[in-house]
């Protein structure tokens, strides 16, 4: 049985070990091949089996990353720069390393709006560690040890959420649950929330610079009439 489920564990059927779609094996279904019942009826069960599976690869990516943020802020001069890039470089990382892998257990549809929201999430995250670690640090005099502390802290918010949200999302796939509103609406709504906001700075930028083009300010009108285009 041991082998029957490492071979499931890695998409593969525990009778013939060929390759089984991982959402049939999640739901329990036949291998398509020998129609032999797979083994994983339980949600919880491949839930957890798949989060030991990742669990050393998370505490490995932790570990990288502190000591990362410790190296870098052994530079004093460049450390609230070096900071915000460990920090996209281990969030791509652990994207690539940890969560991909549990994603591929998810339907197409449970997939897509998964992964979007984790991009929203990473996306939020490292806008706030560059705007504390380029735009408030600096200003407070912040030492690098707590900077770091900090990108940790983001890191593990990143990862922790994401493994926490693919796990419900494997019950709820097990359970063969149709797609759930709020799985798709948070992230629309924030891509359209995303999409207002553009276009009103846009727009508040341009008007800005019309309103400079009609003051007849000496240079400064030329400057604004020559960005918007005018003769």
């Amino acid at each position: 049985m041991e082998h029957a489920d490492a071979l499931l564990l890695r998409g593969r059927c525990g009778a013939c070990a060929e390759r089984v779609p991982r959402v049939v094996v999640l739901r329990g279904g036949d291998c398509p091949k020998c129609e032999t019942g797979l083994e994983w009826k339980a949600a919880g069960a491949l839930s957890e089996s798949l989060r030991s599976q990742l669990g050393w690869k998370r505490w490995l990516a932790y570990v990288l990353v502190l000591a990362g943020s410790f190296l870098t802020g052994l530079i004093p001069a460049v450390h609230v720069v070096l900071h915000p890039l460990l920090m996209l470089l281990a969030l791509f990382v652990a994207h690539v390393w940890v969560v991909r892998h549990a994603l591929r257990w998810l339907g197409p549809g449970r997939r897509v709006t998964a992964r979007l929201n984790l991009k929203l999430l990473a996306a939020a995250l490292t806008c706030l560690n560059l705007v504390v670690n380029v735009g408030v640090a600096p200003l407070l005099s912040v030492a690098s040890v707590p900077l770091a502390i900090f990108s940790v802290v983001l890191f593990a918010i990143y990862l922790e959420t994401a493994l926490s949200m693919i796990g419900r999302r494997l019950e709820w796939e097990a359970s063969q649950e149709p797609l759930k509103t709020m799985e798709w609406i948070v992230p629309v709504g924030l891509l359209v929330g995303l999409l207002v906001v553009t276009v009103g700075g846009a727009l508040g930028i341009w008007g800005m610079l019309y309103a400079l083009t009609e003051a007849e300010i000496p240079a400064v009108s030329t400057v604004a009439g020559w960005l918007l285009g005018a003769e």
